[in-house]
């Protein structure tokens, strides 16, 4: 258990707010986002927001740079 769920749960909020308002991903945010979608995280990042917020996820990990 965390001892702090604000400090636990900053990495997924940060993430979810960017995508939700169509943000470009820092390289932080754009590796965390990609690790999140090959889990099949990021439909708890992205529950109950729109369906364009998925494709610009989608896109943005498309568009990174291979290394990623």
């Amino acid at each position: 258990m965390p001892t702090d769920i604000n400090v636990a749960a900053w990495s997924w909020a940060r993430l979810s707010t960017k995508l939700r308002r169509y943000e470009q991903l820092e390289p932080f945010d754009l590796a965390l986002a990609g690790i999140c979608q090959s889990c099949r995280l990021d439909q708890f990042i992205l529950d109950g927001a729109p369906y364009a917020a998925g494709a610009h996820l989608r896109t943005l990990l498309q568009a990174a740079p291979t290394s990623m």
